[in-house]
């Protein structure tokens, strides 16, 4: 391990404080007649200090690992109702991380199972759906696909899930054609180029199995069975099943008298270019190239059928029980080298778990090692676990069961190395937070929904906070509040605003109320108002819904808050940032209150139901300077 102290990151950029006299000095320079912002000018100075909405995340690794903030550390929020992980940072270089992919696509269980997307600029939730009973384990996105844009797919709840950019579902399949209702399996949610939906499903059969110890009859085997579908008609257009070339004498997996055997265990699939299959199993040991217009197989590396020899002359290309293999190029692919099967946690040199990236030759059935990668603190998963090459050429890991996540730049530099729990050398770790795969893209979230909005007593007096869940485009908030919930719109209403650095954002109110009533409007970039609140209640905290949208934050003809307020948050952690033995007090990995979170549900559609959200920083009036 190398760890190395450094500052402790900070809650929120540095802010240059307005002057606290005269009070009406900073709404003036807002472009804000005094007599008309009497009603807030004296209030003015309860807007100075910046605050953490969210819990920064860990840098002691010790105490985390130790459980200093439980087995799942979590935090929850005020205005929304979704849970997002503490993230222990144990090395982050944000100069070399892949921004041009800049949100990171994963799930969990978080209370309850669901995808989620994160920030890889301040490691901040942007989105989660965190409303399924059943496991979550895969989400990515799609570029150009069937006509939709942009998609996300993702397995959860017994169902492959595919959403567009809005977070509408646009497709929720389970098997089709033989395989009709059958469950697919949760290793994979796989979409293909020519606008299909691929995905897998197990079903049981009758196999004989003699040969590994067991009976010839009244047994059956888990027959994983890739399906290539046409969403809108449900056609399956292709259907391939493992039995139809492996034999249950080729596992590597001992039998132990299962009534259903899972003798091969597929946990991948993808489309390649040339339009056949290319599949990895972990039972089998093996990954597989299957012919897309014969279904013959075209070669298998690895397992007892091995097609290939290895002709690494640094090491060895030899890998086992591995998961998503990947096409990086032509005769190319990536894959999480478990290693072994039977071992999870920390391990010794020459017995770790690897991302690893494989050539080959289909003319002399050769292949060899291009690149590996293994995590700084030396780990073996006992299964799960991913590797995407990401456009940039960055590599990103995901360690399967246990919770970390890796990212290496295109000649191996690590830079990035954070975890969201600790590890467990018990096989399936923290199983909630299980660190399957990664995927790293672009995304641009315009949720039908709205931003929502709470109040909440704090340790000064009361907060209002504001989130919006699934929102890529809010670069800043404006706070409005009034005496009268009918009046919370225009510049005279203006009492403070901040930049975005996440996703819930406070406003901090020195335990004095300014107006009866508050709202906060989003805007993007460019200034313009994309979103807004209901009002919420200072002194009750009580939510009301209002059938008007905020239309204006500055007087008419006044430019003063869009040249005050600044462009997107830069990120918050230091250069070359390793984890140190610098104690967080944090340990109360969760915040209670009575607030509840509410978004409008009235016929804007910034007023839609409102599933949650997560954000970091907050600043006051001080921005406007």
């Amino acid at each position: 391990m190398f760890f190395v102290d450094f500052a402790p990151t900070t809650a929120a950029p540095p802010v240059t404080r307005l002057p606290r006299e005269p009070p009406t000095r900073w709404l003036a320079i807002m472009g804000i007649p005094r007599l008309a912002a009497v009603s807030i000018a004296a209030a003015s100075s309860l807007f100075t200090t910046p605050v953490s909405a969210d819990k920064p995340y860990h840098t002691d690794h010790g105490s985390y690992q130790n459980g200093a903030l439980g087995d799942i550390p979590t935090q929850s929020f005020h205005s929304s109702k979704v849970k997002a992980p503490v993230y222990q940072v144990n090395y982050w270089d944000p100069d070399k991380i892949d921004t041009d992919s800049p949100y990171m696509f994963m799930a969990g269980k978080y209370g309850k199972w669901g995808p989620s997307i994160v920030s890889s600029k301040d490691l901040s939730l942007v989105w989660a759906d965190q409303s399924y009973n059943g496991l979550a384990q895969v989400a990515r996105t799609w570029e150009d696909w069937n006509g939709h844009g942009r998609v996300m797919s993702s397995y959860s709840d017994g169902r492959v899930r595919v959403y567009d950019q809005n977070y509408k579902q646009l497709h929720v399949y389970d098997g089709r054609g033989d395989l009709n209702g059958v469950v697919p399996d949760s290793h994979e949610a796989a979409l293909t180029n020519d606008g299909h939906i691929l995905m897998f499903l197990c079903p049981a059969r009758d196999a004989d199995l003699s040969k590994v110890g067991g009976p010839a009859e009244g047994k059956r085997i888990g027959d994983c069975t890739i399906q290539e579908i046409v969403p809108d008609t449900a056609e399956v257009v292709f259907e391939w099943a493992t039995s139809d070339f492996f034999r249950p004498e080729d596992s590597v997996w001992k039998y132990n008298n299962e009534d259903v055997w899972d003798y091969c265990h597929m946990n991948a699939v993808e489309k390649t270019e040339e339009g056949n299959y290319l599949i990895s199993y972990r039972q089998l040991s093996c990954v597989v190239l299957v012919n897309g217009q014969t279904k013959e197989v075209m070669w298998v590396m690895g397992g007892k059928r091995n097609t290939f020899k290895d002709i690494t002359q640094n090491g060895t290309g030899e890998f086992g029980y591995q998961h998503e293999a990947r096409m990086t190029g032509k005769n190319r692919f990536t894959l999480f080298d478990n290693h072994k099967s039977d071992a999870n946690g920390w391990c010794t040199e020459g017995q770790c778990s690897r991302g690893l990236e494989i050539e080959y030759n289909p003319e002399t059935m050769e292949y060899w090692k291009v690149n590996e990668w293994y995590h700084p603190q030396n780990l073996i998963s006992a299964s799960r676990g991913g590797v995407q090459r990401t456009p940039s050429g960055n590599v990103i890991v995901a360690w399967g069961q246990n919770p970390m996540y890796t990212e290496y730049t295109a000649d191996g530099e690590l830079i990035m190395d954070i975890q969201r729990a600790d590890v467990k050398s018990m096989e399936h770790g923290v199983f909630d937070v299980i660190t399957y795969r990664i995927w790293k893209g672009q995304w641009e979230g315009n949720p039908s929904w709205g931003p929502s909005i709470a109040c909440a007593p704090d340790d000064t007096g009361r907060s209002v906070y504001v989130s919006w869940n699934g929102a890529t485009k809010v670069d800043h908030w404006v706070l409005l509040m009034s005496d009268d919930k009918k009046d919370l719109n225009g510049a005279s209403k203006v009492a403070a605003q901040s930049p975005r650095n996440g996703f819930e954002t406070q406003f901090q109110l020195d335990g004095i109320a300014i107006a009866d009533y508050a709202r906060v409007a989003a805007l993007d970039k460019d200034g313009n108002i994309i979103g807004s609140t209901p009002a919420v209640d200072t002194k009750t905290f009580e939510v009301v819904e209002l059938d008007y949208d905020i239309d204006e934050v500055k007087s008419v003809g006044s430019k003063t808050i869009d040249l005050a307020i600044p462009s997107s948050a830069k990120v918050t952690v230091p250069a070359n940032t390793k984890s140190s033995d610098d104690k967080d007090d944090d340990k109360d990995d969760d915040k209670n209150t009575e607030s509840e979170a509410y978004s409008s549900n009235g016929p804007s559609p910034w007023f839609d139901l409102l599933v949650g959200g997560v954000g970091f920083f907050v600043v006051g009036p001080a921005a406007f300077l």
